[in-house]
């Protein structure tokens, strides 16, 4: 038997989910990815759609972010602006968005927003990432195991 190379990558990009993690999923191949390890061996894989469906669990593929199926079940439904809108994350070096323009981002979030600043250019650090699956882990209503070497504080 043969496979397509999306084929192939679907079952490649399942096998790195573990049951348990938080996973932000699209509509097409990451979408097949998440719900055959869902199938598979992560039944309590959390499914944070684009559409803003939180812990969603379709009992069919979704055919777009808007499907229905997403909602029914899910542990929140929101924008993802509420999901995302108090952590700001950049490279004290990056040479791409001028430093003016960060420091206009920063002053005109609102209080409470956790801004963070990393030894980085505009490609954020492995930290980084941790860092904000960590932090969304805690915004959102979602129980597992801890992000290994995430900051946990500021």
């Amino acid at each position: 038997m043969t496979y397509t190379s999306a084929e192939l990558m679907t079952v490649v990009a399942a096998r790195e989910l573990r049951d348990g993690e938080v996973v932000f999923v699209g509509i097409g191949l990451p979408n097949l990815a998440c719900n055959l390890a869902r199938a598979t061996h992560a039944p309590n894989l959390v499914l944070v759609y684009e559409s803003g469906a939180v812990g969603a669990v379709p009992d069919r593929l979704p055919v777009s972010i808007g499907d229905p199926s997403l909602v029914t079940g899910s542990l929140m439904v929101c924008g993802m602006a509420d999901v995302f809108q108090l952590l700001l994350q950049n490279g004290r070096k990056d040479a791409v968005v001028p430093k003016a323009a960060l420091g206009a981002i920063v002053a005109a979030a609102p209080r409470g927003t956790d801004v963070r600043w990393y030894p980085a250019g505009h490609g954020l650090t492995i930290a980084a990432f941790r860092d904000q699956l960590d932090w969304l882990s805690r915004k959102l209503p979602i129980r597992g195991p801890a992000v290994a070497g995430a900051k946990t504080g500021p």
